[in-house]
């Protein structure tokens, strides 16, 4: 066969498949695509701020947790020893 008829009924095939293909076809309208509004932006930036935050609170307060606990073994730790130092009876 030749090359130019192969092509022939390639579009001529084409061309009684385009109507189907428009019916097939779902037809969806475009849209001018429309920025976002820098205010999604601001509140975004601002919870972002405020779990900041509230992790750097939480971060203080478990280290002054910590420190009070640390401060509680050193002082029993001391009078443990103050004890077993001056007890009558030494074990």
């Amino acid at each position: 066969m030749e090359p130019s008829g192969d092509r022939y009924d390639k579009e001529r095939q084409e061309h009684k498949l385009r109507p189907l293909e428009v019916e097939l076809t779902p037809f969806y309208p475009t849209v001018k695509h429309q920025p976002e509004k820098s205010s999604p932006l601001r509140v975004k930036a601002l919870i972002f701020a405020g779990k900041l935050l509230g992790l750097g609170v939480a971060t203080v307060i478990l280290v002054n947790v910590a420190l009070v606990l640390a401060n509680l073994m050193l002082l029993g730790l001391i009078a443990w020893f103050a004890y077993k130092m001056f007890s009558k009876n030494r074990v």
